[in-house]
């Protein structure tokens, strides 16, 4: 068994050295480029406003009555800070269920006063109603079936 082996000529692999030396310039560039965007993102994702404290709310009242005769009940809402017990200004209070969606800002005080009209339907004598609010620095308070409305 006789094996020849060919010698390969010695030449580069391309005849313009200056894209040999490009080459590894451009992969650095990008990669300063990519880390430097990854950092500005950083940067920025860090800097945003975390939820600073969490909401005290006074809600009354949380069981009301309606018949032929009464069909709106008024929700009063309280808010403060819960840290320090500061009321909260401009604070959307949400108020929904029941084909019912009814919302107010708070005032100074932190209070705000949401007048519900509600429609009987025959047959259900008892529903509930969640409450949302949204302030801009706090946790958003979220609280399901928190008003309880009966019905003869």
């Amino acid at each position: 068994m006789v094996t020849h082996t060919q010698q390969l000529p010695n030449r580069p692999i391309t005849e313009n050295i200056n894209a040999v030396i490009d080459l590894p310039l451009k992969l650095i560039v990008s990669l300063v480029i990519s880390v430097a965007v990854i950092l500005s993102i950083l940067a920025f994702v860090t800097s945003l406003p975390y939820p600073s404290s969490t909401l005290h709310t006074i809600i009354t009242p949380t069981i009301d009555f309606i018949n032929e005769t009464k069909n709106i009940t008024t929700i009063h809402v309280m808010v403060t800070d819960s840290s320090d017990n500061h009321p909260i200004e401009h604070g959307l209070v949400t108020i929904k269920g029941y084909n019912i969606l009814a919302y107010n800002q708070t005032n100074r005080t932190g209070e705000c006063i949401i007048p519900i009209c509600i429609d009987r339907i025959e047959g259900i004598n008892e529903f509930y109603l969640d409450v949302t609010i949204k302030v801009n620095g706090y946790e958003r308070y979220i609280k399901e079936n928190m008003i309880r409305i009966l019905s003869p």
